[in-house]
């Protein structure tokens, strides 16, 4: 069988090994074997060739699953956790469920050797797709969007899953082991469940066109919306008829206003009524990508480290599992969004200076300079003739603004040190090759605002002085020297007693620690791509 498996393998790159140093061609599109590859792959693609490829050459291409005309009695188990992938969010024809099963169902004395050869690749082929998808490297993230750094984890997979391949003992075990243990994960993964189960049991209707609902109202549109919060799960007895907005009802309401970010009022009016019409179908593919992002996150995430979840707008520090600090953050525009990546938070920069990037300079300071010659002086950003650090000081007033086109602007602009300065008081430094940070702001205005992406990419952080003193709070002396070093306005840096992890993460659904579930803006419609991906894959 193993000439099989070689012809069926290599036929997808047009030459095949079928022993040391042998090679057999497999033929163009219009040959014999080439007609037969479309059902050679059951009409699916691998999706972990070069993979599938490589273990199957490690070991001169003998099959797996069939040990002469006889199956592997593990196969029908294999099948059933390969089945167990919609628990993760994933659909199982992805792992060739629907084909292997058809074949698994057939008497392998009835099955050709080139049907035995399909199985045995199509089923290692789903278990080394299942184990890519599970630690996150199926999809690359950097390909499909722009501003998103991740780990590729293809090395570390390949060999344990081959080694379990090859003993035919702790395949379940390695791949469970693949799956992230985030307490997090674990969480969403619940919520799947339970969101999959009220699909199941018909989900609910859109509410009936009508007014704003609020306590004390009646009629059939209240029982409407019991009936829909009740269908999710919330607690809405009635204390007396099920057609009144009573007590109950006007606390699910605010309760799921909290749960979506909204308003927390319960009152039922345009925002509320239009997050209470998405579908359950939607917040079950919602869930399934957030998921999906959680396997791409790193494995270990440290025992205390900072989190930013941008379509939530908020700064946590996680320790010991544990949200230990909390604050509203400002996150990018759509238009420069936050880049989503892990790094380590290695010093504060207190009273910093700001070297504009040359995309604000161009598409934002340029602009109003133009408009206010005064701009500049105003906020206490000085011009140098260029980026070295040599360069020139340059007199704003004496520079014909008007003639300069943004595509020309060359100047190297700098904002010093004070109360104007965009990047506030303190910085928070960490290495990453999007030149973001954590920092602190002068404009407090936007910390009010429920959508609160505003900046440009960099993450703008309600409690700075809060957040650097917890930062600090190992070293008592570089606490002193914070509340020192912000009054001086002299720029200073202070290193961290330790590097801390820092994780912006960009999560539209996710499980608290009480297990409820909460959903966000797609913000940068970044679900959409996602789901795209997940299906054509």
């Amino acid at each position: 069988m193993h000439a099989a498996i070689a012809i069926l393998v290599g036929g997808l790159f047009g030459a095949t090994s079928v022993g040391s140093g042998t090679w057999i061609e497999s033929g163009t599109r219009d040959g014999a074997v080439a007609e037969r590859m479309p059902l050679a792959l059951a009409g699916v693609e691998l999706t972990s060739l070069a993979l599938v490829t490589d273990f199957y050459v490690s070991r001169d291409w003998l099959p797996v699953w069939t040990h002469g005309r006889a199956a592997h009695p593990l196969i029908h188990s294999v099948l059933h956790y390969l089945a167990g992938a919609r628990d993760e969010g994933l659909d199982p024809v992805g792992f060739h469920v629907d084909a292997l099963t058809a074949l698994a169902h057939l008497h392998d004395r009835r099955l050709t050797t080139y049907e035995l050869a399909r199985r045995d690749i199509l089923l290692t082929d789903a278990v080394f797709s299942l184990g890519r998808q599970f630690a996150g490297a199926l999809l690359d993230p950097g390909r499909l969007y722009d501003k998103w750094a991740s780990p590729v984890r293809d090395a570390e997979l390949a060999a344990p899953l081959a080694a379990t391949l090859e003993t035919g003992r702790g395949l379940r075990a390695a791949l469970d082991d693949l799956r992230p243990d985030d307490p997090a994960y674990a969480r969403l993964r619940d919520a799947l469940r339970r969101y999959r189960a009220h699909v199941e049991a018909g989900g609910w209707s859109s509410l009936p066109e009508g007014p704003i609902l609020r306590s004390g109202d009646a009629g059939p549109l209240v029982a409407a919306l019991r009936a829909r919060l009740a269908a999710e799960g919330y607690d809405v007895a009635p204390t007396a008829a099920p057609d009144l907005f009573d007590d109950p009802l006007a606390v699910a309401v605010a309760d799921f206003q909290s749960r979506h970010d909204l308003y927390r009022d319960g009152i039922v009016g345009p925002a509320t009524r239009a997050a209470l019409d998405v579908p359950a179908g939607e917040r079950v593919a919602q869930i399934a990508v957030n998921l999906e992002r959680l396997r791409w996150q790193p494995r270990d995430l440290g025992e205390r480290f900072i989190r930013v979840n941008i379509p939530e707008y908020r700064l946590e520090v996680i320790e010991d599992g544990e949200t230990a600090l909390s604050m509203r953050a400002v996150v990018g525009r759509v238009d420069r969004p936050t880049p989503v990546l892990s790094a380590a938070v290695t010093y504060l920069e207190i009273n910093p200076s700001w070297n504009i990037p040359q995309k604000i300079a161009r598409d934002d300071v340029l602009p109003r300079v133009r408009r206010d010659p005064d701009y500049l002086a105003e906020r206490d950003i000085r011009v140098y003739e260029n980026w070295r650090p040599d360069a020139r000081e340059l007199e704003p007033h004496a520079i014909d603004w008007q003639s300069i086109e943004p595509w020309d602007l060359s100047f190297k602009l700098r904002q010093e040190p004070g109360p104007l300065n965009a990047l506030g008081r303190i910085k928070f430094m960490f290495a990453n090759p999007f030149s973001v940070y954590i920092h602190d702001t002068p404009n407090r205005d936007k910390f009010g605002a429920r959508r609160r992406c505003y900046s440009s990419g960099c993450v703008r952080v309600e409690s700075p002085l809060t957040l650097a003193t917890y930062l600090l709070q190992a070293d008592d002396a570089r606490g002193e020297d914070l509340l020192t070093a912000v009054d001086s306005r002299e720029t200073l840096q202070l290193g961290l007693p330790r590097p801390l992890p820092v994780h912006l993460v960009y999560l539209t659904a996710w499980a608290d620690e009480e297990g409820v579930a909460h959903f966000r803006e797609d913000v940068y419609d970044y679900d959409g791509v996602l789901r795209t991906a997940l299906t054509m894959r």
